[in-house]
C-alpha cells in the first residue's frame, strides 16, 4: 500500500480542490475537524473519508499489483454509487428488512469485539519443544500411517541336513529375536541366514513370495523349498510418521488448546461481574 499512497493523495489534491473550494469556511472547518476522517466526498450530507477510500484500494491491490490514479478515480466513483444506494435503501426498504440489516451489523459487530478483546488479553506462550514431543509419546496411535506386511526369514543352508535345520530352526522360533539368534549360531560356525523387510518389493525366493502373498493372516511357519529349510515370519505393521513431519501441527494444537483454556479463564472472570437473568 506504501507505493499507492503517494497516488492517493495526488489524487485527493488534484480531484478534491473543486469539492472543497465549493464549501463555505464553516463547512471547510467541519470537514478537517470530522471525526470520521478528511473527507473526499459527500453524497448529500454523508461524508466518504479517505480512510474509507484507502481501504478500498487496499482490497483492490490484493487482486492486481498496479493502481494508477485513473483506477482510484474509479474506486472513489464507485464508494459514491454505493453510498447513493445505501442512503435510498434506507429511505424505502421494508422495516422488518432494515431491523434484519441492524440485527446482522450488530452481531458482526460483536462478534469483532469479542476476537480483538481475546486477542489482546488471551495471552498464551508457544508449546515448548518439550512439551510437543511429550504430546507426541503419549498420542503416538494418532501419527500412524498405512499398514503393511513385515517379513523376517532364516534359511538354513541345504548342505545342513534336515533334521538338524529343523532343530536349529525351532530354537531360532522360541527366542523373540531372531536376528540376535542367527548372529550367535554364526559365530558358532552354524551356516544360517537372517533376512527381514517389508513385503512389498521384497525381492523373495518366487516359491517363498508366494507362500508370503498367498496368506491374508500373520502367520509363523516352517518350510523346505529346493532342499533348503526356512522359518518364515510375516507380521502386520503400521509406520508411525516422525516427529520432525508433526511437530509443526502439534504445536499448532497446543498453543489451541492454550488459547482455549485462556478464553475460558476470561469468560469466567468476566461473567462474575455480570448479572444474568432469563425472562
Amino acid at each position: 500500500m506504501n507505493n499507492a499512497r503517494p497516488l492517493l493523495w495526488r489524487y485527493f489534491f488534484c480531484c478534491s480542490f473543486f469539492v472543497l473550494a465549493s464549501c463555505s469556511d464553516e463547512s471547510q472547518t467541519n470537514i478537517k475537524n470530522n471525526q470520521k476522517g478528511i473527507a473526499v466526498a459527500f453524497v448529500d450530507q454523508s461524508l466518504i473519508s479517505q480512510d474509507e477510500l484507502d481501504g478500498a484500494v487496499d482490497e483492490l491491490l490484493n487482486k492486481q499489483p498496479f493502481i494508477d490514479e485513473s483506477i482510484i478515480n474509479k474506486v472513489l466513483q464507485g464508494l459514491i454509487t454505493r453510498r447513493a444506494i445505501r442512503l435510498t435503501a434506507e429511505k424505502t426498504l421494508d422495516t422488518k428488512i432494515l431491523s434484519d440489516i441492524e440485527t446482522d451489523v450488530a452481531s458482526y459487530r460483536e462478534k469483532r469485539l469479542v476476537k480483538a478483546y481475546l486477542n489482546k488479553h488471551a495471552k498464551v506462550s508457544t508449546a515448548s519443544n518439550d512439551a510437543i514431543e511429550k504430546y507426541y509419546q503419549e498420542h503416538i496411535e494418532q501419527f500412524k500411517g498405512k499398514s503393511y506386511k513385515q517379513f523376517e526369514v532364516v534359511s538354513i543352508d541345504s548342505s545342513v541336513s534336515h533334521k538338524e535345520a529343523l532343530e536349529l530352526l525351532k530354537l531360532i522360533r522360541n527366542d523373540d529375536n531372531w536376528q540376535k539368534s542367527v548372529v550367535k549360531l554364526q559365530k558358532l560356525g552354524k551356516r544360517v541366514k537372517f533376512r527381514h523387510g517389508r513385503v512389498k518389493g521384497a525381492k523373495l525366493h518366487p516359491k517363498l513370495e508366494t507362500i508370503i502373498l498367498s496368506r491374508q493372516q500373520d502367520f509363523t511357519e516352517l518350510a523346505l523349498l529346493n532342499g533348503r529349510s526356512y522359518l518364515i515370519k510375516v507380521t502386520s505393521m503400521r509406520s508411525t510418521r516422525k516427529l520432525g513431519d508433526v511437530r509443526q501441527s502439534i504445536q499448532k494444537l497446543l498453543d489451541t488448546l492454550q488459547f482455549q483454556q485462556a478464553v475460558r479463564s476470561i469468560e469466567k472472570n468476566i461473567l462474575q461481574k455480570f448479572t444474568i437473568k432469563y425472562p
